[in-house]
């Protein structure tokens, strides 16, 4: 299902609604990885390298910061939640300096990136995916 022509879309549309959430769904896996999948599914490559760029940029810049205002002292939880979020950029951010966070990182990376993967892989799940946003 087509929803985009790749043209710019005004942001007050609601097709602009739809465009912006297939854009960001594969924004954990490795670009070429997401670029993919979001030609699939027809939103524009080029939403999807900007969600991707602004990604690494945040995950970098405040990824650990982040986890530590908001008090997270497990290991496991630090790694699952940088990995889950922010793929492999949040697996890097880790790398410097929390070495113990770093397989839960990689471990929630690989597997959220295996689920992603999975659902757009059947044709109803991913036709159903913009009326499931209209829904939201």
């Amino acid at each position: 299902m087509k929803v985009c022509d790749h043209s710019y879309v005004c942001a007050s549309t609601p097709s602009a609604t739809i465009v912006w959430c297939l854009a960001l769904l594969p924004r954990n896996l490795t670009t070429p990885a997401a670029m993919a999948i979001s030609a699939t599914v027809g939103a524009p490559t080029i939403c999807t390298t900007a969600v991707l760029v602004m990604q690494a940029v945040l995950a970098t810049a405040v990824g650990r910061a982040v986890l530590a205002v908001v008090g997270t002292r497990s290991a496991a939880a630090r790694g699952v939640a940088a990995g889950a979020t922010a793929g492999v950029v949040g697996m890097a951010a880790l790398a410097g300096g929390d070495q113990e966070a770093l397989p839960f990182a990689g471990l929630s990376c690989v597997l959220v990136g295996a689920i992603i993967t999975a659902v757009m892989a059947v044709p109803a799940l991913r036709a159903s995916i913009p009326a499931t946003i209209m829904a939201a």
